[in-house]
């Protein structure tokens, strides 16, 4: 079980797109450290199928949503943007 006490906000990402009929979308992102027997634990819900990809990987993935990338790359990224 994952204990989300160690978990960390890391950031959210707040757009308006009501020109194109919605409203205020946010999105809210969090840091969990997983060991290996956590992920290995890990039980998938929803989908096809779950997997661990390093931020580069992630990166460039076609099918990912443009504001997780954007996410994904400033984390990445935190220490060199300081």
């Amino acid at each position: 079980m994952l204990d989300v006490a160690n978990m960390t906000h890391f950031g959210a990402i707040s757009f308006n797109v009501a020109s194109v009929g919605r409203g205020d979308i946010c999105r809210t992102y969090f840091e969990i450290h997983l060991t290996q027997p956590q992920v290995a634990a890990l039980a998938l819900c929803e989908g096809a199928a779950m997997a661990v990809f390093s931020p580069e990987e992630a990166l460039t993935m076609r099918r990912m949503k443009p504001y997780d990338g954007f996410a994904i790359w400033l984390h990445h990224s935190r220490a060199r943007l300081n």
